[in-house]
């Protein structure tokens, strides 16, 4: 048997149309294939999703709950400082109201020892008084 060029496209030809036909059914058979893992995996990623997006959720809750408990723990703190603050307000008002009744004593007591005599000026009397007892009558 003589193969000549035409023969042998010919017999190319056969067996590109043979190879592609057996490439389709394999492509088909691999997309039916891949289609199906396709389902599954999907399937599976959603549940693996469901399931993250619940204990992500459930973290969430937790630090939320955190938070709340703090904040709470805060106002209270900011309440307590704001007693003690209200109660010092109070202490400085009395104080000063005190220190102002003070400097009026003091200013009063003040006035009332400048018309005092001291203790030397009237030793000085005593002495002028004395003097001019022991001196005879003219």
């Amino acid at each position: 048997m003589e193969i000549n060029e035409e023969k042998l496209k010919g017999i190319l030809k056969e067996h590109k149309e043979d190879t592609d036909a057996k490439i389709d059914g394999i492509k088909g058979h691999f997309d039916a294939v891949l289609k199906e893992h396709k389902k599954d995996t999907d399937v599976k990623i959603d549940s693996v999703l469901k399931e993250q997006r619940q204990e992500y959720q459930n973290h969430l809750d937790i630090m939320v709950e955190d938070f709340t408990s703090q904040i709470k723990l805060l106002a209270e703190s900011v309440s307590g400082i704001q007693e003690q603050l209200i109660a010092l307000r109070e202490m400085v008002a009395k104080n000063t109201e005190d220190i102002e009744i003070m400097k009026i004593d003091i200013a009063f007591i003040k006035n009332g020892m400048k018309k005092k005599v001291d203790v030397e000026e009237f030793e000085a009397l005593e002495t002028r008084v004395a003097i001019l007892e022991a001196k005879p009558a003219v």
